[in-house]
């Protein structure tokens, strides 16, 4: 009888004997490493669970954490396991094995300590040191489960993960706005209604605020006013793709960073490849408070109001110089003047040497075609034998610009003159000319005290050369005569040169 009793308890002890259990349980773990949690993946090693469990079971996970954990008593195992799966499911567990197992004395009772690292759904790696505690049957089966780690990791994921979710919708809105689009005020209508509710009401924007053509801050104002800002600094540039190839989260998911390659297309024709990276700060709400934008600001220098403006005068230097060999006269302005218009703004101020009686000019206000019928008075009849520029000089802020043109003209009388004129011109936040002035000494135009073009014949029509081209430019100024290079005049003093 007493070894009937003996052997009872023997088998007793043995089937209560939880190492087996811990060992399979820890393998389950292990088999889930490098693969994505989901309910497919949980159906794969339910079976294998189940059978280490009681019918019914209580299941306690970080029960204090509303969003990571739950808290069940006497249900199937299975309940337990779809819990998980409501909360853990798109992570991606990079380590999940057991590191060390204390069972007590009774045998019935285990804890389990497993470092786990995981890789979240918006691609963060967050480490928890997970303790889970197991209270075993006579039979050795799980009959309680209670899981504890620090959930501040987590909370940090899923703030993060909300926010990941803006920053993905304001790609979307990029990448289908502005891809093949050109940057102007159209496309900042169609973009800012469709990303506003993202940000809060008043926004910090920062973007490469080291640059001076292409960076600028602003602080505590609608989206609104970053928009219009970024679209005068970028206007003309056309978006040939934009995507967003990574996103990244920062420990608390606050903060996330954007990596935006871009392929642009210059207004010199030319691609660009610009790589911009995004820093954005979520409030308490949700809401992007504040964005920085970094980028290698020199692949635009194509770009910037000075290289813009200057091309604009390079490119009226260029029809300029179709009239050599051409007297003014009507049909010469008007094979011009519809080539040029494109370059000046509807109203313009003209002033060319307005001291001078006979060749100069002052206008205010008026259409490019007023100063061209202003000049014809003054300058019918002459010849173009030459017209080339020299040098150009822009301001710092790339929006006033001087060009240093030497002209030889042949005047009625025969006799050909050489004339060296700076001319000056203004252009505004669109890069149209808004106005032009040059001042020059009259004296070649004139001989022996007498004006020299007084006989033309007024049947030669009118004379006009492109407000900076050409008009202004011949009745520029023969500051220098017969001379190729000279001191630059205090005139251009905070002007740089060698743009062109």
């Amino acid at each position: 009888m007493r070894l009937l009793v003996a052997l009872s308890i023997l088998a007793v002890a043995a089937a209560a004997d939880p190492s087996e259990s811990i060992a399979e349980l820890c393998r389950v773990f292990q088999s889930i490493e490098g693969k994505t949690l989901s309910e497919a993946k949980f159906d794969e090693f339910r079976s294998r669970l189940s059978g280490l469990f009681a019918p019914l079971v209580s299941c306690k996970q970080v029960s204090s954490s509303e969003e990571w954990g739950f808290d069940l008593v006497d249900v199937p195992v299975s309940e337990c396991m779809e819990q998980a799966i409501k909360r853990y499911s798109g992570m991606h567990p990079i380590r999940f094995a057991c590191d060390d197992t204390f069972v007590d004395s009774s045998g019935k009772n285990a804890v389990i300590h497993q470092p786990v690292t995981v890789k979240t759904p918006s691609q963060r790696t967050v480490k928890l040191d997970v303790f889970r505690m197991l209270e075993f049957n006579d039979a050795g089966q799980i009959v309680k489960v209670n899981t504890q780690f620090d959930t501040s990791a987590l909370q940090a994921e899923r703030v993060g993960s909300q926010n990941s979710a803006a920053v993905k919708k304001l790609c979307d809105i990029a990448a289908t706005e502005m891809k093949e689009s050109t940057i102007g005020w159209s496309m900042v209508k169609k973009l800012v209604p469709q990303m506003e509710d993202l940000f809060a009401e008043k926004v910090d924007c920062v973007v490469d605020a080291s640059s001076k053509n292409f960076g600028y801050v602003r602080r505590g104002v609608p989206i609104w006013e970053c928009a219009v800002v970024e679209e005068e600094l970028y206007r003309g540039l056309q978006v040939l793709d934009v995507s967003c190839e990574d996103i990244f989260a920062d420990e608390d998911g606050q903060s996330l960073v954007i990596d935006m390659p871009m392929t642009l297309k210059l207004s010199t024709g030319k691609r660009a490849y610009l790589r911009t990276y995004f820093k954005l700060s979520f409030d308490g709400e949700g809401k992007i408070k504040s964005y920085r934008a970094e980028f290698d600001s020199s692949v635009l220098q194509d770009e910037t109001p000075a290289a813009r403006n200057v091309a604009t005068i390079t490119e009226l230097y260029r029809l300029a110089k179709e009239v050599e060999g051409r007297i003014y006269d009507r049909t010469m302005v008007a094979d011009l003047l519809p080539k040029m218009e494109a370059f000046f703004a509807p109203r313009i101020d003209c002033n060319v040497d307005a001291s001078s009686k006979d060749f100069g000019y002052a206008r205010t206000g008026v259409p490019l075609s007023e100063c061209a019928a202003a000049e014809e008075e003054k300058y019918r009849g002459m010849e173009v034998a030459q017209f080339s520029m020299d040098d150009i000089f822009a301001d710092e802020g790339g929006r006033s610009l001087m060009v240093d043109t030497l002209m030889r003209l042949r005047l009625t009388s025969g006799r050909t003159v050489e004339l060296r004129a700076y001319c000056k011109f203004n252009f505004n936040h669109e890069g149209k000319i808004m106005s032009y002035s040059a001042q020059f000494d009259t004296s070649p135009l004139q001989e022996g005290g007498e004006v020299e073009l007084i006989a033309r014949p007024a049947s030669q029509g009118y004379f006009w050369a492109s407000s900076f081209a050409v008009g202004a430019l011949l009745a520029s100024a023969a500051i220098l005569i017969a001379m190729k290079r000279r001191p630059v005049p205090s005139l251009l003093e905070g002007y740089r040169e060698g743009l062109c």
